[in-house]
């Protein structure tokens, strides 16, 4: 098997795993702070798990030292990022959320302008202008107060999101795993002052399912599939969540899928599509 083609099995196979995260958000009954309690508690348990197997015990505080402020910042980042999402899942359903969420990679790259001055491709520009009308086009049909309260809970995970993986870049001794365990506490955190303990016990089992294995086992995958592909290949299999959560919604929830949807979704998911192209064919 060639790296190629090792590389694709794992990214596909993680970002199929992760494409499941949302309709279990959905799927749990119990409020998006218990839902936020329970999936923080058990990704960070998970993560800490995680870093003392591949880690010996002595190293896991050598990495979390080696970068102290980055690995704080990117533990806010995710935290406040997997917060947001949870409630845009709650307010607005999957399909919003997660194709708002495939814009990443454009805000990451205007963040990355903003923050650190760096030069940015026109091309980042023409598919942000044609990614705004995709969003117009989604948004439009749905102007009751949740799609509304959803779309700027998604745009705020987007923006944290989009953060998180500016700080990574940034600092490259911050430890991923601990960064993970990190933000789990930063949710557990935030949820307590709100946590009521009202999640039945399938909804538990379903949210421990996530937390502790398709969270992590999706980043694992995505993660070693890094090492094969280029960031503009990964980018490009990444967009797939776009299309398998909606439609993992739509089997197993029922969620309406409409016209509108289906047309800004291709809208945003080709303009990203085209970018990544190009900017891959610059780099070459």
């Amino acid at each position: 098997m060639t790296k190629y083609k090792k590389g694709l099995i794992l990214a596909i196979a993680g970002v199929t795993l992760m494409s499941f995260e949302s309709p279990a958000i959905k799927f749990v009954k119990a409020s998006g702070f218990d839902y936020m309690f329970f999936f923080g508690l058990f990704l960070s348990v998970s993560s800490i798990f995680i870093s003392i197997i591949f880690l010996k015990p002595t190293k896991i505080k050598y990495a979390f030292l080696a970068d102290f402020k980055g690995t704080i910042l990117a533990a806010l980042a995710l935290g406040l990022s997997n917060t947001f999402f949870i409630y845009a899942v709650k307010f607005a359903g999957i399909a919003l959320p997660v194709i708002l969420l495939s814009s990443a990679p454009l805000f990451c790259a205007i963040l990355d302008k903003i923050i650190f001055k760096k030069s940015t491709p026109k091309s980042i520009f023409i598919a942000t202008f044609f990614v705004i009308i995709g969003i117009v086009i989604v948004v439009y049909e749905r102007l009751d107060l949740n799609s509304i309260i959803g779309v700027i809970l998604s745009f705020l995970c987007v923006i944290s999101f989009s953060m998180l993986f500016v700080l990574l870049s940034a600092h490259k001794n911050v430890s991923r795993t601990l960064a993970i365990s990190g933000g789990g506490l930063v949710m557990v955190i935030i949820s307590l002052p709100f946590f009521k303990f009202e999640a039945s016990l399938s909804d538990i089992i379903t949210i421990a399912i996530v937390g502790i294995f398709i969270t992590p086992a999706s980043r694992i995958l995505i993660g070693r599939s890094s090492l094969y592909l280029i960031p503009a290949q990964l980018g490009l299999i990444a967009i797939l969540e776009a299309i398998l959560a909606p439609f993992w919604g739509f089997v197993f929830l029922g969620e309406d899928i409409s016209y509108s949807l289906i047309i800004g979704a291709s809208i945003i998911i080709t303009s990203i599509a085209i970018n990544t192209v190009v900017i891959a064919k610059k780099s070459t």
